[in-house]
């Protein structure tokens, strides 16, 4: 019978996937062997006592690197000064700062402005009250590219470790296969429910889950649905209970083990809502906006600690539309649009993902070897750990550039697979794309 399935098995295979495969093996294979022997062979020939010196090459990691690289140049730009206006309102208590939505480039036009609009009274011209719950819907389920984002977030744990803690998870059966790319739940409510369940005796989040199984309570809201899938594996979540007594885990699997349990009670639960206030005013025929938001409903951020709230600091005065204000302390302010900063885990993981170089399996891989190779290193900044290219790295980079070759951007490897989805799908055929690829 064993035998029988086997054959019937290798009877249905596709030959436009086997191509597919064929075609990433063999120009993964071509373009990594001859780029790494020119680039090892040349840097030989330039540095002393380098015969065994060894530069690698892979579309993966030349893009992964023209990533970091790219950034890194973006860090040294200049910076550019934008100014606007803004003022304060005393009138009713605790400081309320209105500010232009007009930018200026020069300070001297930003003066020019500020000097039409002095001695006059700011009329209001609109409040407007919303309750919302934008910012505070709760998360879709996990997959493991948020799970490596938020990690490197939340605890500063690098991809690998991050992926390295999560199967030891899974080897003692706490949570789901943690490499996947489903972000929603085939489950029923009912098997939902059953794995809520479990949790309720934490000291911790207990008494969230057992409120969130009371319908009388009216927590629970059905997960949101799915917009992408694997076909393999559901998102990550949690399969039972621990807690640190129990299992002598350290740091890192408590940490990581909370994370999975909190982020799959909140894909659970209500919305957090939110009260927006925006006030407009006309000064001089300029408008001024104020915005504050308060908290309306708490709802899943009662257990889901790891975002901020986006709230203003105080309520508003009781603001009226056609009421007058004095202007107080009308300044022009000067806003630096700073250049962006070396890429950080969470943002790394971002463009791997939107340029898909790799897959939930290996990005925790990848950036390990470009490390490894010594093309990019890992540097704490005193707040994040931000990625940025090495001497080598750069020179790499520096080459491929000079020599007007595509090596590093993300497009060829974007190309590549572009290609091999054609295969598979028969609307092109593996010798007309290695032809193409040359």
């Amino acid at each position: 019978m064993l035998n029988a399935a086997i054959k019937t098995s290798l009877d249905d295979l596709n030959p436009c996937l086997l191509d597919a495969v064929a075609y990433r093996k063999e120009v993964d294979f071509k373009t990594g062997r001859v780029w790494t022997w020119f680039q090892s062979f040349l840097a030989r020939k330039q540095i002393p006592n380098a015969t065994n010196l060894t530069l690698s090459y892979g579309l993966c990691q030349s893009a992964l690197l023209g990533i970091v690289v790219e950034r890194f140049n973006q860090v040294a730009k200049p910076k550019a000064q934008k100014y606007n206006i803004s003022f304060n309102d005393r009138g009713y208590g605790p400081k309320v700062t209105f500010t232009s939505p007009v930018w200026y480039d020069a300070k001297s036009k930003a003066s020019k402005k500020l000097q039409s609009c002095s001695d006059e009274k700011a009329t209001i011209v609109e409040v407007f009250v919303e309750i919302t719950n934008k910012f505070h819907s709760p998360p879709v389920p996990l997959t493991t590219m948020e799970l490596e984002k938020f990690a490197a977030k939340y605890f500063k744990m690098t991809p690998k470790q991050t992926m390295d803690t999560a199967e030891d998870l899974y080897t003692q059966r706490f949570i789901s296969y943690p490499r996947t790319e489903t972000d929603g739940f085939s489950m029923n409510t009912k098997e939902l429910r059953s794995i809520v369940s479990k949790q309720t005796k934490h000291e911790k989040w207990g008494s969230y889950a057992s409120d969130l199984l009371d319908s009388n309570k009216g927590l629970w809201r059905d997960p949101r649905a799915c917009k992408h899938t694997d076909h393999s594996h559901p998102p990550i979540h949690p399969i039972k209970f621990s807690n640190r007594k129990e299992s002598g885990w350290k740091d890192h699997q408590c940490v990581l083990y909370e994370l999975i349990v909190r982020h799959f009670l909140a894909c659970l639960s209500e919305d957090a809502l939110v009260q927006k206030t925006t006030v407009e005013v006309d000064l001089a025929g300029q408008q001024f906006f104020a915005m504050t938001m308060t908290l309306y409903k708490l709802g899943y951020r009662k257990m889901y600690h790891y975002e901020s709230l986006f709230l203003g600091f105080s309520k508003f005065p009781p603001y009226t539309a056609g009421g007058e204000l004095t202007p107080m302390d009308l300044i022009v302010k000067g806003s630096t649009y700073s250049s962006p900063q070396n890429l950080s885990d969470e943002d790394l993981l971002s463009r791997m993902q939107q340029e898909r170089i790799g897959t939930d399996s290996t990005w925790h891989l990848l950036i390990n070897t470009v490390i490894g190779r010594k093309y990019v290193e890992r540097k704490f900044d005193g707040n994040t750990w931000r990625y940025e290219p090495t001497k080598l790295g750069l020179a790499l980079f520096n080459g491929y550039d000079q020599m007007k070759l595509p090596l590093w951007k993300p497009e060829m490897r974007a190309k590549m697979e572009k290609q091999i989805t054609m295969i598979k799908n028969g609307t092109a055929t593996k010798k007309d794309c290695l032809r193409d690829t040359g």
